[in-house]
């Protein structure tokens, strides 16, 4: 499921293989529920180069300073690959931008569950959609400060796009496993220790992730290791359920995870 640290490893993938090639070309294949821009959108990519690859929360950035922008949320199933024409196209792919030459660059999204912008900026983005500050770069303070006052559970609150951009199911989850804290607390009632703990936490867990490599290999204690009922607890003698909060899957073992 890609989140925060998925994103960056397809920022790291376009800057190594997409930057600084003049497009000739992009295409929109096989829409369904996505979001993509339009042909007449997409025209404006045409003679231009991308000479930057961002990542903001779990978006992925493809620009240039004077624009415009390609932007791309990966979803559940969402993958981007850089290639030549001889290795052949792509399955799946729903967007594929053409260089001089034989590379090109393709967003390839299975399940339909991604979305696809073109913007001016990345900054002009972020604010006509609401996004919070990055995860890895909001401040203690700022993260106190946007969670504190939720009355909703802890993990709703964390994994809310517009208060903190970046995390998700996955990593809200790994987070509280490992500051021993409940999903369904609700964030209103923990102390700014507590808080600034899950800060902490979030910003190493992130970092460690992306660390890890695509596809990742994380530690056998973390909760990714794990995360199915019944599961053996990796820090304590208890073992992992599974609760829905908020509309969606929460993991933790209620044994260490009691506050």
């Amino acid at each position: 499921m890609p989140e925060l640290p998925a994103a960056e490893a397809m920022r790291r993938r376009v800057e190594a293989g997409a930057l600084h090639r003049t497009i000739t070309g992009a295409t929109v294949t096989d829409l369904g529920p996505m979001h993509m821009p339009s042909a007449a959108e997409l025209e404006r990519l045409t003679g231009t180069r991308f000479t930057a690859a961002r990542r903001y929360g779990k978006y992925v950035f493809i620009g240039s300073a004077s624009g415009p922008w390609l932007v791309i949320s990966l979803g559940m199933t969402g993958t981007i690959r850089t290639y030549d024409e001889s290795e052949g196209a792509p399955d799946h792919a729903k967007l594929t931008v053409t260089f001089e030459g034989e590379r090109r660059l393709a967003y390839i999204c299975p399940r339909k569950f991604g979305d696809t912008y073109l913007a001016e900026s990345p900054e002009a983005f972020v604010a006509e959609h609401g996004l919070g500050p990055d995860a890895l770069e909001v401040s203690r303070e700022d993260f106190i400060a946007r969670l504190s006052p939720s009355k909703t559970a802890v993990k709703t609150a964390m994994i809310d796009q517009n208060r903190i951009a970046g995390i998700g199911n996955l990593w809200s989850d790994e987070a509280l496993y490992r500051v021993g804290l409940r999903p369904d607390v609700p964030a209103n009632t923990l102390k700014d220790n507590s808080l600034g703990a899950l800060h902490a936490a979030i910003r190493d867990i992130l970092t460690e992730a992306i660390d890890a490599g695509d596809p990742p290999d994380f530690p056998e204690d973390w909760l990714a290791t794990r995360r199915k009922p019944g599961a053996a607890c990796g820090r304590c003698e208890g073992t992992i359920e599974k609760k829905t909060i908020g509309g969606r899957s929460a993991y933790f073992c209620p044994t260490h995870q009691a506050a």
